[in-house]
């Protein structure tokens, strides 16, 4: 029996994700969801948050919560599953 793969069409995000460069409040609010002195480039999940300021800052103590340093909602290993 021969095993296919199905092709699975691209789809392009209905909520494109801002790119830089960000508005200094914005800038400011992605800073906070990334680790401390991060030189990489916001997740894409934050950017496109942050494309609604009020949701991405309603958002940011259930983030901290399940993946914040003192999170107790997901042990560390099994925090990559929960995003």
């Amino acid at each position: 029996m021969s095993h296919r793969t199905a092709e699975i069409p691209h789809q392009s995000a209905r909520i494109a994700p801002l790119q830089a460069p960000y508005a200094p409040d914005v800038e400011a609010m992605l800073a906070k969801w990334m680790p401390p002195a991060s030189e990489a480039e916001p997740l894409r999940l934050f950017r496109t948050l942050a494309v609604h300021e009020r949701l991405m800052s309603r958002m940011r103590p259930l983030g901290a919560g399940i993946l914040g340093a003192s999170a107790t909602v997901a042990p560390q290993l099994d925090r990559k599953s929960v995003v």
